[in-house]
């Protein structure tokens, strides 16, 4: 399944936690400015949802947010929670996006919840395709990069298809053709109506995250976490 943030377990230690007394001692929501009411629910939460653990995940650092989320982020204070993923001490620079994503009781706009997680669940991100592989011959360009396949012209039919906003990597030095080609089809695809590149815009409704905003009753959780519109 996949979700604008890529979220899953940190597989290290299971499933993590920052411990409510230490929550408070981030000072994350310390209000540096006016909050636009636009953006979502009040800026500070509740004196409960501050006791609440925080739950750590682990994901991508490249995301997708609405402009509510950015400007949430620039209104609170993620110096401290930053500088701890940042400390490499059980902890990476790619549980920032994921964790915001999942702490539901801090209300980030367009957030999701930790409830899923919880039951077993995970999504990869629609933000950035990357193949992670262990050698070179399981890339169909024959070149792997710190353990990432770097695409070439001979991967062009799978990109056709993927439903990614970004794909990783490529390299002109390596394969200029492969990026030439991808430059013509985004072209054609926003230019051009040949009735065979239309969007199907269902995958993206149906993403979990997508349904949990838009979800009146989110006690079935565990329907709500499935993804109902599946490709084969």
């Amino acid at each position: 399944m996949k979700q604008p943030i890529h979220i899953c377990v940190y597989e290290r230690d299971g499933l993590p936690q920052i411990q409510s007394e230490y929550t408070v001692m981030l000072d994350i929501f310390v209000v540096r400015g006016p909050f636009d009411k636009a953006a979502g629910s009040p800026l500070r939460p509740s004196t409960s949802a501050l006791k609440t653990p925080l739950y750590i995940a682990k994901g991508a650092v490249q995301a997708s947010l609405s402009r509510a989320a950015v400007q949430w982020m620039n209104l609170i204070n993620l110096t401290q929670l930053i500088t701890q993923f940042n400390s490499g001490q059980n902890s990476v620079d790619e549980m920032l996006m994921s964790t915001l994503q999942i702490a539901e009781h801090w209300k980030m706009p367009g957030g999701f919840t930790d409830r899923c997680i919880k039951h077993g669940f995970h999504y990869d991100g629609i933000t950035r395709m990357v193949q992670w592989k262990n050698s070179s011959t399981e890339c169909k360009a024959n070149f792997l990069r710190h353990l990432v396949c770097v695409l070439g012209v001979e991967d062009l039919p799978s990109i056709l298809k993927y439903r990614h906003i970004l794909v990783n990597k490529m390299l002109p030095s390596f394969d200029y053709g492969a990026i030439a080609c991808v430059s013509e089809l985004l072209f054609n695809r926003t230019h051009f109506d040949n009735g065979n590149d239309t969007l199907d815009v269902r995958y993206y409704e149906n993403l979990p995250i997508v349904r949990f905003n838009k979800a009146t009753n989110q006690k079935n959780m565990q329907e709500l976490c499935q993804n109902p519109y599946e490709y084969k």
